[in-house]
């Protein structure tokens, strides 16, 4: 059995196994989809970037393995990352890789939130380990979370103004992101192609709102 697959069954294991998303499916299912798609971007820079592809998607499938836990407070979300890396540290240390290429798993899982390590790891950045946060990343601004973000910050509830001043804080965001370069050329390519194509509807969907004044 590969690496990849044995991380598959040990991700949803830990999963059906988690008492909080027994009672949570819909966070079940919204955070494994994620982290499928996460997989998928992870496996795409790997394959144009020259990185250990296998090594890559076992990083992100483990990425966000904490929310087998509840989330309980903004200090427990911005930890996330340093928190999966300790459920599956154990897991990651029995995975037929070199000591140096678990350790870039664990290092680039640690700080794919905040870019912050554990006190205790005594590690360093990679382009690899960086690439987590990246394929995060792009998940984030891909398409489907335009569909997502407008779900749930109920934006067909709002009234006109607000889906306007919503709108201009969106274009704001994403323009102040777009001099952001990430690990790899694939990955900053990919991920301007997502900001543009956000700003491209973010506009057009401001243009519709705002002729109704």
């Amino acid at each position: 059995m590969s690496n990849i697959q044995r991380t598959e069954q040990y991700l949803k294991k830990e999963f059906n196994q988690s008492e909080y998303l027994k009672i949570n499916t819909k966070e079940y299912f919204y955070r494994l989809d994620h982290t499928m798609r996460v997989r998928y971007w992870g496996q795409y820079i790997a394959q144009r970037s020259n990185l250990n592809e296998e090594a890559l998607v076992v990083g992100c499938l483990l990425h966000d393995i904490s929310y087998v836990e509840e989330m309980k407070n903004g200090s427990a979300h911005v930890n996330h990352g340093r928190r999966s890396a300790e459920i599956c540290e154990q897991f990651v240390k029995s995975l037929d890789f070199s000591t140096d290429v678990k350790n870039d798993i664990l290092y680039g899982i640690q700080i794919h939130v905040d870019g912050k390590p554990n006190k205790n790891m005594n590690w360093h950045s990679s382009i690899f380990a960086e690439s987590i946060s990246d394929a995060d990343n792009l998940d984030r601004y891909d398409v489907y979370r335009i569909y997502d973000s407008l779900q749930y910050d109920k934006f067909s509830d709002k009234l006109n103004s607000d889906k306007i001043k919503y709108c201009q804080d969106q274009i704001l965001r994403i323009r102040k992101n777009k001099s952001a370069s990430l690990a790899t050329t694939t990955a900053t390519n990919e991920f301007h192609k997502e900001l543009n194509f956000s700003e491209k509807f973010y506009e057009r969907m401001l243009e519709q709102m705002q002729r109704t004044l």
